[in-house]
């Protein structure tokens, strides 16, 4: 598996995090909108970010992949966007700086990721989870060419919206159709 350093779009770039992204990543991840659907807590300070070099080691260990956002020309983290790959599957999730919501860019960023997985043989489900109330998500993640599979029922605790409560999850996903075998 060689995830690509940066993956380039008509007005993004996703690309490895840097130490110099610290700052504008804590500001948009301790921002109480934007961190609402998240499953883990709101930072409190910078020091609550997972580093850079955390980053870098799940990165080498072929499983967890994350780079950030950032819109054309600036290099500013403007966003996140990561997956997972676990035997055949791959789940991936996103959070976007909230003056950057309603421009697209969530949806332009799962896109290049979705086709880069998709351009993997050995993928052959691709997924994303949302809060129930997360509509916004619902459509990037339609737009994007995933399909409602279903609702996990006090699946996931989202400490941003109520503590301690487990919330329902709406499931979407791509699944790679099977090549029938061919009978002799």
């Amino acid at each position: 598996m060689h995830p690509p350093e940066q993956i380039t779009t008509a007005r993004l770039v996703l690309r490895r995090p840097k130490a110099s992204d610290q700052a504008d990543r804590y500001a948009y991840a301790s921002d109480p909108e934007v961190a609402r659907y998240m499953d883990w807590a709101m930072p409190e300070s910078p020091l609550d970010m997972p580093s850079v070099e955390s980053s870098a080691a799940r990165w080498q260990a072929g499983r967890d992949f994350n780079w950030v956002i950032t819109a054309r020309p600036s290099d500013q983290a403007i966003g996140n966007i990561a997956c997972r790959i676990e035997g055949d599957t791959a789940d991936f999730g996103y959070l976007l700086s909230r003056d950057c919501w309603s421009r697209g860019y969530a949806t332009e960023a799962a896109a290049a990721l979705f086709e880069w997985l998709h351009g993997l043989d050995s993928i052959t489900r691709i997924e994303a989870t949302c809060d129930i109330d997360n509509a916004a998500s619902v459509r990037v993640l339609e737009k994007v060419g995933l399909t409602f599979q279903g609702t996990h029922r006090e699946r996931i605790i989202r400490p941003n919206l109520e503590p301690g409560v487990p919330r329902e999850v709406l499931v979407y996903a791509w699944v790679r159709e099977a090549h029938p075998r061919a009978s002799g």
